[in-house]
């Protein structure tokens, strides 16, 4: 089994190596450094963007552009997050909890549902129910704008350096390849450290 296989001599170096840039960057997302200098480029102030998944990206987003809705799954992480988010007045913070359902369906991902399609400038799929929520962005992000899946060597099939469990596409799950099937034509850059991986697809003008 590759989980028992993976800790060889460059994940070891790879792990230290994320290790010591974290402490060096105390308030940077848990996302790769490559995908963080992405996206502090590609950024404007004026985007509106939604995080399922919160903690330091919430305030890294927060201070970056003009809207944030970001949604988290736990009650005890939520109040955590809230404190010190409590004075930013341009994030919707919303607890959801993954029980909670409306004609059977989750609440969670359908938080996308508040917004027009091809209204966002991007959406950070990094919590719960990732590709129901990956799934739904795709309609609601805008011509140009981007989807970002955090850890995506687990879900997405592509070229990596980490120890991904997905070694060709009919390794996916069958809704994940229903999703690739949905980008196939979209623009993609996969970053990875090694350990994880964020990749971002940006949506056909």
């Amino acid at each position: 089994m590759i989980w028992k296989k993976h800790w060889n001599r460059k994940y070891l170096i790879d792990k230290l190596k994320l290790l010591w840039w974290q402490r060096q960057n105390p308030d940077a997302p848990w996302l790769t450094a490559d995908g963080i200098a992405f996206l502090d480029n590609w950024l404007k102030k004026s985007d509106v963007g939604v995080e399922f998944g919160s903690g330091r990206s919430t305030m890294w987003f927060a201070a970056r552009i003009a809207q944030l809705t970001s949604i988290e799954h736990d009650p005890g992480w939520h109040a955590i997050v809230k404190e010190k988010i409590n004075q930013l007045n341009n994030v919707e913070y919303l607890h959801v909890s993954l029980d909670n359902k409306t004609n059977g369906e989750p609440d969670y991902p359908a938080v996308l549902e508040r917004f027009a399609d091809n209204s966002l400038d991007f959406v950070l799929v990094d919590g719960r129910y990732r590709v129901e929520c990956a799934e739904v962005a795709l309609r609601k992000i805008k011509p140009g704008g981007l989807l970002i899946l955090d850890n995506s060597d687990l879900y997405f099939y592509h070229p990596t350096s980490t120890p991904s469990p997905l070694r060709k596409l009919s390794d996916m799950e069958p809704a994940w390849q229903v999703f690739q099937a949905s980008v196939h034509s979209w623009r993609r850059y996969h970053t990875s450290n090694g350990v994880f991986d964020t990749s971002f697809f940006f949506k056909q003008q």
